[in-house]
């Protein structure tokens, strides 16, 4: 209880200071020249940001992977509810694939026989 006393003594000089600087300092707003021109900018920023992977030309591929850089940085891009369809659509493709390799070779194996 006595340490709360001491501690109120000491933060009153600091409230006090508080109280009469907030008595001097004015809010200052923007111009509306600046936060048009600011908007500008953003807006500006924004539209190059988000064209910029699709700039990068589709044979530029990262060398650890060999995956097109713009195929990549889209694919990373992407939320993860919604990856959940590019992993349906690769096991698709990889069972369409194995399919049309088991056809393959029983058509070679069913023309040999004949």
């Amino acid at each position: 209880m006595k340490e709360n006393r001491e501690q109120s003594l000491t933060l009153a000089p600091y409230l006090a200071l508080s109280r009469d600087l907030s008595a001097l300092i004015t809010p200052v707003s923007p111009d509306d020249q600046f936060r048009a021109q600011l908007y500008g900018s953003l807006l500006d920023h924004a539209r190059r940001q988000q064209v910029q992977p699709m700039l990068l030309p589709l044979t530029d591929a990262d060398p650890e992977t060999g995956i097109p850089r713009r195929v990549a940085r889209w694919v990373a891009h992407v939320p993860g509810q919604d990856r959940r369809w590019m992993w349906g659509a690769a096991a698709v493709g990889s069972a369409v694939s194995l399919a049309g390799l088991v056809t393959l070779v029983w058509h070679r194996r069913g023309n040999r026989a004949a």
